[in-house]
């Protein structure tokens, strides 16, 4: 690529001059020190007037050079240099003409021929050069053709000889030096154009840095700043300055986005993140790590009043009354916090942070939770869990227990739910309570599920119990196409018939992404497996919505029969019994644990139940075996 850069004029004389000038100056050293001696010469071998005529022309001659050399010092123009040049020139000229009228010899004729050189070297300009050369072969010329006619030819010669050297050397050597301006002026415009460019691409890269690690929606710094702010943080945390970090994140701005759209959601954000940064102005950091979730690093106050009521102040803030599009909006927030210890990780502090925000949210919102000692246990063994599902070999570690589903009308069981159960060498016997939802928040659940399945479908195949098995799938699992073609393929290599397998889901599950959850529960469907909606009453319970699923039985989440001594818990049990009818399909009712439980069960209308009062989670083969108990016990009474 060629550099659009400035060059040199050929016309710009006055750049060559100026860069000739110590020649010049040198020229006049020179003619100063020659006629500095030639005076005194003069003196010693000179007497009347050719005396004060050859010894005033050169005192004269080098006082004048003198001048010159002072007045060539300083910054001229082109005419100024070459009228120096010119009055020295001239002068030299006088002074051969008058050492020849004094005393003519043809030997000094050379003069001529010699300054004609020097000229040509020394003049400032190009056409100073030629006419000084002119004027001294002019001079020649008369000198020759007055006192020595008959040597005309021969100093014609030397003197076009001369003319064409002279002239050759004043105009290449200028030519020379123009060229070598030229080449330094490039030189000089290239480098300031990669100076330049440079300049810009610093500039672009710092600008590029600075946006890659701003949020374009609100402005704020985003997860790459905010871990570059951790950095700073970590640092003063080592030099005893007190740091916390805290994540915020929003209560019901779901419920806005899915409202009045996503365009006003990101109006909301940018509300907030105007709130948090006029609260962080001072002694905070804030910044957006994702979605409606945003990171905060506060600076001092570590006293925990202070840090306190920093964080209620703030959560105040943020629950103000918000005018968007002229609505009226309204929203809290959850704070989790923990102080930054400098040896920790980033993970390690987020994790920390994380872990208060939970329990934040599970406290009921709208508060802020500080990590301590007691989160720092729970937090351990969440951690631990956490590894040991990354490492875990699912299909040594996970047991399969069944636990049956009666029918209170046919006095049988008609199904069973098949539940993991995980030992693991570093944790040692852990319930489903715990590792499900730590698998679920990793991306691990998918691997359990599967497993699961394979076990569940070779227990089966293992026992015909003679009914159905359910088998639970979350949110991970409906919302990933990858792990619902991981479940048919278990169910092709199982070569299960399809009545055999049940699929339990629940409302919140299917509301992640409603039509991916869907899709694949449909492709379950058009296998010929059942589904059952578990945990019924706990999420949306939105009717309307239940209708457009593939629902082939529902199961009333325990929680309903708390309370049992309240004539309400009955009287809800009922309504939500006779909501279930007009889905047409089965009910079932867990957690039936107790004589209690059954009445209200029963006096509601429910016909299916599940819990400990007809079996506790069991192996397939003690299923099979209580099965044929009943049956025997059965047999035994109507032969009676």
């Amino acid at each position: 690529m060629r550099l659009n850069l400035p060059q040199l004029s050929r016309s710009d004389s006055t750049v060559v001059t100026l860069a000739y000038q110590p020649i010049i100056i040198g020229y006049f050293v020179i003619v100063a020190a020659y006629y500095m001696v030639m005076t005194p010469l003069h003196l010693s071998v000179r007497s009347g007037s050719s005396l004060l005529l050859l010894a005033s022309l050169s005192l004269l001659t080098a006082i004048a050079s003198i001048a010159a050399w002072k007045l060539a010092s300083k910054k001229l123009s082109i005419v100024q240099f070459e009228l120096l040049v010119g009055s020295i020139n001239l002068l030299i000229i006088s002074n051969i003409l008058a050492a020849l009228y004094v005393d003519y010899d043809q030997s000094k004729l050379v003069y001529f021929i010699i300054i004609v050189m020097v000229f040509a070297l020394a003049s400032a300009s190009t056409r100073q050069a030629l006419f000084s050369i002119l004027v001294a072969l002019a001079c020649l010329s008369v000198q020759v053709a007055v006192s020595d006619p008959s040597a005309t030819k021969i100093y014609a010669f030397v003197g076009f000889a001369a003319s064409i050297g002279s002239v050759a050397i004043a105009y290449y050597l200028r030519r020379a030096i123009w060229l070598a301006l030229d080449a330094s002026n490039e030189a000089e415009a290239a480098r300031e154009y990669a100076e330049d460019r440079l300049a810009k691409a610093v500039e672009i890269n710092e600008t590029m840095r600075l946006q890659s690690m701003t949020d374009d929606l609100t402005g704020l710094p985003n997860r790459r700043g905010f871990f570059a702010k951790l950095v700073e943080g970590k640092l003063l945390a080592s030099q005893s300055e007190p740091v916390q970090l805290m994540l915020l994140d929003l209560d019901g701005f779901k419920a806005v986005n899915d409202s009045y759209g996503h365009n006003m959601g990101d109006e909301l954000l940018r509300c907030v993140s105007r709130r948090l940064e006029e609260h962080c102005l001072d002694d905070g950091y804030v910044s957006r790590i994702g979605g409606d979730e945003f990171s905060i690093l506060h600076f001092g106050g570590d006293d925990s009043k202070s840090l306190k009521d920093w964080c209620e102040a703030l959560l105040s803030l943020i629950a103000e009354t918000y005018l968007i599009e002229d609505r009226l909006i309204q929203i809290s927030g959850s704070i989790g916090c923990c102080e930054v210890v400098a040896d920790e990780t980033d993970n390690e502090l987020l994790q920390k942070a994380d872990f208060a925000l939970i329990h934040a949210k599970k406290s009921g919102k709208n508060r802020h939770v500080i990590f301590d000692g007691e989160h720092a246990e729970r937090a351990e063994r969440h951690f631990r869990i956490e590894r040991a599902l990354r490492t875990a070999d699912f299909d040594k570690e996970i047991d399969i227990v069944f636990q049956p589903q009666f029918d209170l009308v046919r006095q049988t069981y008609v199904g069973a739910e098949a539940l993991a159960r995980w030992s693991n060498p570093l944790v040692g016997e852990i319930g489903p309570g715990q590792f499900i939802k730590i698998a679920e928040e990793t991306g691990l659940i998918a691997n359990i599920t599967t497993t699961v399945l394979k076990k569940t479908i070779e227990a089966r195949r293992k026992v015909d119990v003679g009914f159905p098995v359910s088998v639970n799938l979350s949110a991970y699992d409906l919302n990933s196409n990858q792990t619902t073609n991981e479940i048919l393929d278990c169910l092709d290599q199982g070569n299960v018939a399809p009545e055999h397998i049940e699929f339990e889901i629940t409302e919140t599950a299917m509301m992640a992404d409603a039509d991916r959850a869907t899709a694949n529960l449909n492709r379950l469907v058009d296998r010929g497996h059942s589904i059952a909606l578990d945990d019924f009453g706990t999420g949306y319970s939105n009717f309307n919505y239940l209708r457009t699923l593939p629902i082939h039985k529902l199961k009333v989440d325990r929680s309903f029969l708390e309370n049992q001594a309240d004539p309400m818990t009955e009287r809800v049990l009922r309504s939500l019994v006779g909501m279930v009818r007009t889905l047409d399909v089965p009910c079932l009712i867990e957690g039936v644990e107790d004589q209690l439980d059954l009445v209200l069960a029963q006096r509601a209308g429910i016909n299916l139940v599940q819990g400990f009062l007809f079996g506790r989670p069991m192996s397939i083969e003690a299923l099979q075996a209580e099965i044929v108990r009943m049956e025997s016990f059965e047999s035994r009474a109507k032969s009676a």
